[in-house]
């Protein structure tokens, strides 16, 4: 009997994640659509014909974005292997030879850009998460035909594809060959799984391909959880700990791991909140940096995304000591305070950009600016051609 339920649930679950997507609620997405088809369409119309707009500037550009255009670095002999230098952390004048770096936290070392894996990396998986939408709104096959061709460059064609771990990311000279901290580069494959998740019902997604592409991201999630470094992410407090661990989640719902998932949720996830968080809903760890409010609310949108995602594998969060969403909104009530008072010079109309269409206010109104999910980074953009217009710029 005991295995029947264990099978029924599985059989479900699997066919609940065939289109689920894990950063932002399905059902929100399939609303919208409704509304772009009926009469309530002229609310849309903009943010519909920008998507379409950003999709095509993808769709035609003739670059494909790999890790294998790089030049050959000194950390690895592989031109397969992710690579990016760490981004706060600059020759040190004081000696010769400038080795080995020292950090100046909050100030970027242009040098990093020498190295484009991290570049391609954003770049791709924006564009799929792009052509995903564009797919599922318009249903035409010309954005999932262009979104399996860049697919199938990073992860399958054995000439381009990029080996699953990053070993060397976010490398410092003179003292190490890549450190768990570089996990955080890897984020943005969750904008690109839930453009995949929107394109698999085209024909030009293969299961074929589908398949390999969870065996990449089985190996991976190896690395992440077994390996010396991918270990070390388990002990990691701040924003970059709680990204590490909300890639374990998207990674394994993408998988169809939800046993894992259960696991995370009670072995790690309620650990990372009572250290990261406290009462008030500052985030002690975050405000330390000399860019306190842009980590705080990057690590709060990361909580919003891992809610969202138990949310939807109806995860009892509530039976458990210190819920998530309420912690959610406490930090949110923090956060607007600050600005309110003025106490931090940062724009309040930004903190809103992240939670456009995040159900993390006391008001639950639908998104005014009809987002649609486009992003630039971890700010959502609000589909205004200003916004837009900055993203054009990226992915041309």
């Amino acid at each position: 009997m005991r295995k029947n339920v264990v099978f029924i649930f599985c059989f479900f679950t699997i066919q609940f994640l065939a289109s689920q997507t894990f950063s932002f609620k399905y059902e929100d997405i399939q609303r919208i659509k409704r509304k772009i088809a009926s009469s309530e369409s002229e609310n849309y119309n903009e943010a519909y014909n920008l998507l379409i707009e950003v999709a095509d500037s993808v769709r035609n550009s003739r670059y494909f974005p790999r890790v294998t255009s790089k030049k050959i670095t000194d950390v690895t002999a592989d031109i397969h292997d992710y690579v990016s230098m760490a981004t706060y952390w600059w020759p040190d004048t004081t000696k010769n030879n400038k080795v080995p770096y020292i950090r100046k936290d909050g100030v970027v070392n242009l040098e990093v850009k020498v190295i484009t894996d991290n570049y391609n990396l954003v770049r791709f998986c924006r564009s799929i998460k792009i052509l995903g939408l564009a797919y599922f709104y318009s249903g035409d096959e010309k954005y999932a035909k262009k979104g399996g061709e860049m697919l199938r460059t990073w992860f399958i064609h054995p000439e381009t594809k990029m080996n699953p771990n990053l070993q060397h990311a976010q490398f410092i000279k003179g003292v190490n060959n890549g450190r768990i901290e570089g996990i955080v580069d890897a984020r943005f494959f969750i904008d690109m799984i839930d453009g995949l998740q929107l394109m698999k019902k085209s024909r030009y997604i293969t299961d074929d391909n589908v398949l390999k592409i969870e065996e990449w991201f089985k190996t991976f999630l190896n690395w992440m959880e077994t390996s010396e470094q991918g270990r070390q992410g388990m002990s990691l407090n701040n924003n970059i700990g709680t990204s590490y661990h909300l890639q374990r989640l998207v990674y394994h719902a993408f998988i169809n791991d939800s046993i894992a998932i259960n696991k995370i949720y009670e072995n790690s996830l309620l650990r990372l909140l009572k250290k990261q968080f406290r009462k008030d809903g500052s985030q002690p760890l975050e405000l330390k940096r000399t860019l306190p409010l842009g980590y705080s609310i990057a690590n709060l949108e990361y909580w919003v995304k891992i809610s969202n995602l138990l949310e939807s594998f109806e995860i009892n969060i509530n039976k458990f000591e210190g819920d998530i969403r309420p912690t959610i909104l406490n930090a949110y009530k923090y956060l607007t305070a600050s600005f309110e008072n003025n106490s931090v010079a940062f724009s309040s109309i930004l903190l809103s950009r992240y939670f456009a269409n995040v159900d993390v206010r006391e008001s639950n109104k639908e998104s005014q600016n009809a987002n649609l999910n486009i992003n630039q980074d971890d700010v959502k953009i609000n589909l205004s051609r200003k916004n837009v217009a900055t993203f054009l710029t990226i992915i041309k």
